[in-house]
């Protein structure tokens, strides 16, 4: 797809909605939710319209963090209350494979917290980090904790990435494929989220009167 086409269809939704879009998709991805573009192009992105003033990178790495890390305990949480087959059946859905899980299973028993950090950081490699995590039934906490430093630690990288090579960033994009049906759906997220949203804030009006 041409560079106008992916920026029309991908980057202007992302540069339209702004912070509630990075937060939004960081935390339906790292829930597991399978969207067009990896977080990490996302973060690219963001980090570039950083470099050009619209937002500061303390912000963005904050935005980007906390909603990694609800996307990620949510799937943790979820994760621990279902069977490993459950976890197979659903997973195989959406890409996600046995053997990596049972690879990083076997990590996780050695090195523990160290093991969710790094795991944590590493680009494809997160969202199994936290599946093993909760098929291994680690207690909360130790994984609460690491994860936090992780989703820190890999926010603030990429979106580094993207602010240093600014305007190059599109050269990057336009050689990423775009899947329509994911972005219908994405699309259909946010709607739903405004419109509730302006509901609320209606009805919030309506009370303060």
């Amino acid at each position: 797809m041409a560079m106008e086409g992916f920026g029309g269809a991908i980057f202007g939704f992302f540069d339209r909605f702004g912070l509630a879009a990075l937060f939004l998709f960081t935390f339906l991805q790292e829930l597991g939710v399978p969207l067009l573009l990896p977080n990490e192009l996302v973060l690219g992105f963001f980090g570039a319209q950083a470099a050009h003033g619209r937002w500061s990178l303390g912000l963005l790495i904050a935005v980007a963090t906390l909603g990694d890390i609800l996307g990620t305990v949510g799937l943790f949480l979820i994760a621990r209350k279902i069977s490993i087959a459950a976890i197979e059946r659903f997973g195989g859905k959406i890409g996600i494979k046995h053997e990596r899980i049972a690879s990083l299973e076997l990590k996780l028993r050695r090195w523990e917290m160290a093991g969710v950090f790094v795991g944590r950081t590493i680009p494809f490699v997160r969202i199994y980090t936290s599946l093993a995590a909760a098929v291994l039934r680690m207690p909360f906490w130790e994984f609460f904790v690491p994860a936090v430093g992780g989703a820190i630690v890999w926010a603030s990288l990429f979106l580094l990435v993207g602010f240093f090579l600014r305007e190059q960033w599109g050269t990057i994009a336009q050689y990423i494929p775009v899947d329509i049906g994911q972005l219908v759906f994405l699309v259909l997220v946010f709607g739903v989220a405004v419109v509730f949203l302006r509901r609320q804030r209606r009805n919030n009006d309506s009370v303060v009167k």
